[in-house]
């Protein structure tokens, strides 16, 4: 206002065209500069609406994103969980079938070694001993860390396994092979009863799914045990280590 009575002043001074002048041209500057600041305010308000859109859907994403990763690695964990499970199944399923023929194995070699009377051949030792080829352990030997704390008492039985298949080859190539010595045919005893043993202790950690076998690892379990305190005297009498 001070200003607009200056100009009028002015104005009666210098002319009334002149007064009008200052004053229209006071009025377009005070506008324009209004304009271009509510201008500058509404870039702001919009620019700020923008990050916040572009945020939200950033934040949608990142959770999108994890959601899946997240499901993705349940679904990996899963899978997982059921071949660990299958192995197990599969692998208990097959080490109760080596152990009934080690253990077999065991008793029938275990009885030529104790008979004095007839020498040991190594066409008896072919039909004495009887354990099936594994499958399922060589297919999977390279997952088998998955069985946790069963892996070494497993990898533990089929080595033993190995080691009885082994010492049975060699007797086969005995010099005599129509009079093998009773002593080393009682090594190969203790090799397939030690395997037996390890068998016997495997078997209440991998169960193949069911307990219809549950009165059988009884049955197994009794029968080792019973025959190595039997064949630890045998052991003992040669000086030689007894089976745990």
């Amino acid at each position: 206002m001070k200003e607009f009575a200056e100009a009028i002043f002015q104005g009666m001074r210098d002319g009334i065209p002149d007064a009008l002048s200052a004053v229209t041209s006071g009025f377009w500057s005070r506008a324009y500069d209004f304009t271009r600041d509510q201008g500058s305010l509404v870039s702001g308000f919009m620019a700020l609406a923008a990050g916040a859109v572009a945020y939200i859907a950033g934040r949608i994403q990142a959770n999108a994103t994890k959601t899946a990763s997240d499901n993705q690695l349940k679904s990996e964990k899963e899978r997982v969980a059921r071949d660990v499970e299958t192995l197990r199944k599969s692998l208990a399923l097959e080490l109760r079938q080596i152990a009934v023929g080690v253990f077999d194995s065991h008793l029938a070699v275990k009885k030529a070694a104790l008979d004095q009377a007839n020498p040991v051949t190594t066409r008896m030792l072919d039909r004495l001993i009887s354990i099936p080829v594994p499958l399922i352990f060589p297919a999977i030997a390279d997952r088998i860390a998955l069985l946790d704390g069963a892996a070494m008492d497993v990898m533990i039985f089929y080595n033993l396994v190995e080691i009885s298949r082994d010492s049975a080859e060699k007797l086969k190539r005995n010099r005599d092979p129509d009079d093998i010595s009773q002593t080393n045919v009682g090594v190969l005893a203790t090799a397939l009863l030690q395997a037996a043993c390890a068998a016997r202790d495997i078997l209440p950690q991998l169960r193949p799914g069911t307990t219809s076998n549950d009165n059988k690892d009884e049955e197994l379990t009794a029968r080792v045990t019973a025959a190595a305190v039997e064949w630890n005297q045998w052991l003992i009498a040669r000086q030689m280590p007894p089976i745990g």
